[in-house]
């Protein structure tokens, strides 16, 4: 089987140009507009070989293996890897303690339903905390502040001055949840990814690039927590 071949095409009307993406899973998708051949798109595909390549790599790099959801096991929070210790005697709380996780005597899809409900509740206190300081610095004022489970976004801004993040990226470090953080409040300023927008978030997240890219790579690892199986 070619290269090419493997390659998913979905065709968009209102898209104008051609756009490549590889996916966490080192899928590769074609966005193309309906006009567009195959041939045409075959030969885009191939002059972004070495780029679809470099990009596989970075992503087989970042993959790292399922947590295991038992005693024993680890969970990464705030950039930190926490150990999953059963509770002894009659104790059935769920704690941290000296960097571990105690836990209940739990495993599998229970444990794990308890480890996500701890770390959504974290981060309901932990970002909202970081949105009320990066506020204040830059000036600004979200008039509503969500948290959810997304597959492909780490936050959101809407029109209306609502900020949304997805709680799963508590399991990256601080710095990176802060630059989630600003990226998001400087769309309360500009609705866009202009240059002006990006001015603003380096004066707040001067290392932004870094920590974009971080997230980029470690999407799938930190995906895990919320896989089932």
């Amino acid at each position: 089987m070619s290269f090419e071949s493997a390659v998913e095409v979905i065709r968009r009307p209102r898209r104008r140009s051609l756009c490549i993406q590889v996916k966490p899973d080192n899928s590769v998708v074609v966005l193309a507009p309906r006009f567009v051949s195959k041939g045409a798109i075959d030969r885009f595909v191939t002059t972004k070989i070495d780029w679809i390549r470099s990009h596989q790599s970075r992503n087989k790099d970042s993959i790292q293996n399922p947590i295991v959801w038992a005693s024993g096991g680890e969970v990464p929070y705030l950039g930190q890897s926490y150990k999953l210790i059963e509770s002894q005697g009659d104790e059935a709380c769920f704690r941290v303690s000296n960097g571990s996780l105690v836990i209940p005597d739990l495993e599998g899809q229970a444990l794990q339903k308890k480890v996500m409900n701890w770390m959504r509740n974290c981060a309901t206190d932990v970002i909202t905390d970081r949105v009320e300081w990066y506020a204040a610095q830059m000036g600004l004022q979200p008039k509503e502040i969500k948290f959810r489970k997304m597959k492909s976004r780490w936050g959101s801004c809407s029109s209306r001055g609502t900020v949304s993040f997805n709680w799963i990226m508590l399991q990256a470090p601080l710095e990176v949840v802060d630059y989630v953080v600003v990226h998001e409040l400087a769309h309360l300023k500009e609705m866009n990814h202009s240059k002006r927008f990006w001015d603003i978030v380096e004066v707040y997240s001067p290392n932004w690039k870094v920590h974009r890219q971080w997230l980029r790579r470690n999407q799938r690892w930190l995906m895990r927590l919320i896989e089932v199986g």
